[in-house]
């Protein structure tokens, strides 16, 4: 039986993040005349994030996402230098052009489901606290919303954190069934909206 593969986990959650060097991590600031959706989710063209991924392995792998286009409510992400990836905001949610399904949805409240990419997704947690901890710094981010997304064709189960006036800060993947069932995360490393001259203090 064909079992899913750490480099597939690995792959999928580049799909999800969905190309500069790191920036520092720098505390939630959001922008006052942005949407519910664009809090969470900033689309501005240039902004950039960068993921340590997780999978286990010894090293950590760096994958780094940004938009590279925006134009009305389009707009377009790229993870490490990847084909575009384009988006529609949307007065209910964002839009992903291709599969015809949201990446996330108003109202941003527990119990709110979708059909996603890969199956259906549903917000399970709002107001969220998250820190990331790391040897030479540490950030907190507040509030958040956790959306958790269980696919239909595999077994894949995954948990995206989206923090206000930052973005995804964290990507949790797990495959039932798996032959290591350790999930694999990705956590933020650092970010820079497009918005800010440079990145602020931690």
């Amino acid at each position: 039986m064909w079992k899913p593969s750490r480099l597939r986990v690995s792959s999928l959650i580049t799909l999800v993040i969905a190309g500069c060097g790191a920036a520092e991590i720098a505390p939630a600031a959001p922008t006052a005349e942005l949407s519910a959706l664009e809090r969470y989710f900033p689309a501005a063209e240039g902004s950039v994030w960068s993921y340590d991924v997780d999978t286990g392995e010894p090293l950590k792998s760096l994958v780094i996402t940004r938009v590279v286009m925006r134009q009305g409510e389009h707009f377009a992400l790229s993870s490490s230098g990847s084909e575009p990836v384009f988006y529609q905001l949307r007065e209910d949610g964002i839009f992903h052009l291709d599969s015809g399904s949201y990446l996330l949805k108003l109202p941003l409240e527990i119990g709110t489901t979708w059909r996603s990419r890969g199956g259906v997704a549903e917000i399970v947690e709002v107001g969220t606290d998250v820190r990331i901890e790391r040897e030479e710094e540490s950030a907190h981010f507040s509030p958040c919303v956790v959306v958790e997304e269980r696919g239909r064709a595999s077994s894949a189960r995954i948990r995206t954190t989206y923090c206000e006036g930052v973005g995804v800060v964290r990507i949790e993947t797990e495959l039932e069934g798996a032959l290591h069932p350790r999930p694999t995360v990705a956590t933020l490393r650092g970010h820079l909206l497009a918005e800010e001259a440079a990145p602020s203090s931690p």
